[in-house]
């Protein structure tokens, strides 16, 4: 509750019709996981080698981390995520979900 208030007191104080642009948040630095084990399909980049293969680029952390967990226990089946996932710790997950979040999609 207190945020609320704390951002409704600065709305309140901004000037009317001020457009202050936000800034574009820099992409988190590439994990060594990234680089080395998801790069070769979904690249640095994040954007898909093929049409097979999803981007990963500006997804929504939360989904990119539940597919990876999916993928880790086995309810999601695809060969190749299987054995990548599957030695994954809950902290390398949300690290690559968070690093692919922060991607521009270009």
């Amino acid at each position: 509750m207190r945020h609320c208030l704390i951002f409704m007191c600065a709305v309140i104080a901004s000037p009317i019709g001020a457009q202050e642009r936000l800034p574009v948040p820099e992409p988190l630095p590439v994990p060594e996981l990234a680089a080395g084990v998801c790069a070769p399909c979904h690249t640095v980049d994040g954007i898909g080698k093929d049409v097979e293969i999803p981007n990963l680029a500006g997804q929504h952390v939360i989904y990119l981390y539940n597919q990876l967990k999916a993928f880790h226990v086995g309810a999601r089946k695809h060969a190749e995520m299987k054995i990548i996932a599957r030695d994954l710790t809950d902290r390398e997950m949300r690290e690559l979900a968070a690093y692919y979040a922060s991607l521009p999609t270009h």
